[in-house]
């Protein structure tokens, strides 16, 4: 169930910014943050949008990789390969 709520590619919002990344308006700067219902991670303001997707891409690929090892053994093996070897899809 926890592999179901995992989001592999980007999804794009109505202001065109990948998911966990928004603009904060206040600081003029781009907030990059990870989570789930369970979990939240906020991974910095940053003054370029490569940069908040950069963090937020790095991140998510070790949350996956961390899901992948928690379930190793529970899951197929092409669901692991899956998860250790995401790559980010625009």
């Amino acid at each position: 169930q926890e592999n179901n709520s995992l989001q592999f590619n980007h999804n794009t919002r109505v202001n065109g910014l990948p998911t966990g990344v928004h603009y904060d308006t206040r600081t003029h700067r781009y907030v990059a943050q990870i989570g789930s219902r369970e979990d939240y991670k906020f991974l910095g303001r940053h003054l370029l949008l490569e940069d908040a997707i950069s963090i937020r891409d790095k991140e998510k690929k070790m949350v996956l990789k961390n899901v992948a090892e928690k379930y190793k053994g529970e899951i197929e093996d092409r669901v692991y390969d899956a998860l250790c070897n995401w790559v980010v899809v625009w």
